[in-house]
């Protein structure tokens, strides 16, 4: 629900204040979702039955660039201070997203996260080559310049207790447990869960992978993984898919991105079982 045609508007004409001001009235991430987010806008641009959609996503991303090396996002405007304060429990999109509109709100917000650095999925899941990390730092910061406080390395033990705390809570956990296949051999050492690998790579961590790698999934964390696979020196990597090339989930300019870079892509295929 972004005000598309004033934003682009905005940008042709050179000011990417005005741009990131009407993007932020409904997304306060305008440059991770220009990066990452699989445009939607883009497959409903009536210019897609002509010459092809209007480049929505990348020009978003750009204006944001822009508008942080000069000098930061214009701060929105913030209500009275209402006295009430809200504890939020993880530090991804969806709590940085609450967090930013409750605080124009006039709360008092501060956000617990468990891992060493902010950013949730969009720091430990996405890799650093679509969403740079010192980018993610820099728009997060945007959050924080409004008063939002971030307390990194707090767990929360307790929902209960945290409760005492505060006026109200918000609950972003997210879903960064990977779901494995109810496939014979599943467990074994060497199947990894694609979001606890790529975990693992954002994290710094050694992972080792072989020289030739197997990516099961057709969605855009399948591509993901394959593409961090290839960063973490596999030489070959196989990519299975159960639907047709067509039908795959993932977004078909991630899946040329692939195939580009040397995936060999398999559509129509499901494993039977894991062996040594």
């Amino acid at each position: 629900n972004i005000d598309i045609p004033s934003f682009m508007a905005h940008l042709g004409h050179g000011d990417h204040r005005s741009t990131i001001e009407v993007i932020r009235r409904d997304n306060p991430l305008p440059l991770v979702c220009g990066l990452v987010c699989p445009a939607p806008c883009e497959s409903a641009c009536v210019r897609g039955s002509h010459d092809g959609a209007v480049f929505i996503r990348p020009m978003k991303a750009k204006a944001a660039e822009h508008c942080l090396a000069e000098g930061g996002y214009p701060k929105p405007e913030l209500l009275p201070e209402t006295g009430k304060r809200v504890g939020l429990v993880g530090s991804g999109p969806a709590s940085l997203t609450a967090a930013y509109f409750l605080r124009t709100l006039g709360h008092d917000v501060e956000i617990h996260e468990e891992q060493e650095l902010p950013g949730g999925m969009l720091r430990y899941g996405i890799p650093a080559y679509r969403n740079p990390p010192d980018l993610l730092e820099k728009e997060i910061d945007q959050i924080r310049a409004l008063g939002v406080r971030i307390l990194t390395r707090s767990p929360v033990a307790s929902v209960e207790e945290f409760r005492q705390k505060y006026d109200a809570v918000f609950l972003g956990l997210g879903t960064q447990k990977a779901r494995l296949l109810p496939v014979e051999g599943a467990h074994l050492p060497f199947v990894l869960g694609g979001i606890d690998f790529l975990r693992a790579a954002r994290s710094g961590e050694a992972v080792r992978v072989g020289p030739r790698v197997v990516v099961i999934g057709g969605g855009n964390v399948s591509i993901d993984v394959a593409l961090t696979a290839l960063r973490q020196g596999a030489r070959h990597v196989d990519l299975t898919s159960l639907e047709k090339r067509r039908d795959m989930p993932a977004s078909p300019d991630e899946i040329e991105l692939a195939v580009a870079e040397g995936v060999q892509i398999h559509p129509g295929w499901g494993p039977l079982r894991f062996e040594e």
